[in-house]
């Protein structure tokens, strides 16, 4: 798939047990599994895998973005510029070790490895 995933401006989003992405980054071509300007975002115990960007998080105010598995993507969370978002990272897992940064976010008590309570319920 080329193009974004997942968009949303405004409204509420309430993502919990899922995969966005793929296991393996073999032939994804998505650009960004998530790309938000706004809205009531909640995105937790869930994979985000495999793109170029993980998230746009360019706009949302109190996310919740924990206990989630970011891996294999170019970069996990980009924030822009200028644009004030808030937005909860903690209890997650950042296969490259390193946490977003930013005014406004929060990453505490990170997952030293994958979090097996993440992803689809069998």
């Amino acid at each position: 798939m080329t193009g974004d995933f997942l968009t949303m401006s405004n409204g509420s989003l309430d993502v919990s047990y899922s995969s966005i992405g793929l296991d393996v980054r073999a032939d994804d071509t998505t650009h960004c599994d998530m790309h938000f300007t706004g809205g009531a975002i909640s995105v937790t115990h869930t994979n985000v895998s495999t793109s170029a960007y993980g998230v746009m998080f360019y706009g949302g105010q109190g996310a919740d973005f924990t206990y989630d598995n970011w891996f294999a993507n170019s970069i996990d969370v980009d924030t822009e510029q200028g644009v004030p978002v808030t937005g909860d990272f903690s209890f997650g897992w950042f296969q490259r070790g390193t946490a977003p940064t930013g005014t406004g976010i929060v990453a505490n008590s990170l997952a030293s490895g994958r979090l097996a309570d993440a992803g689809p319920r069998p």
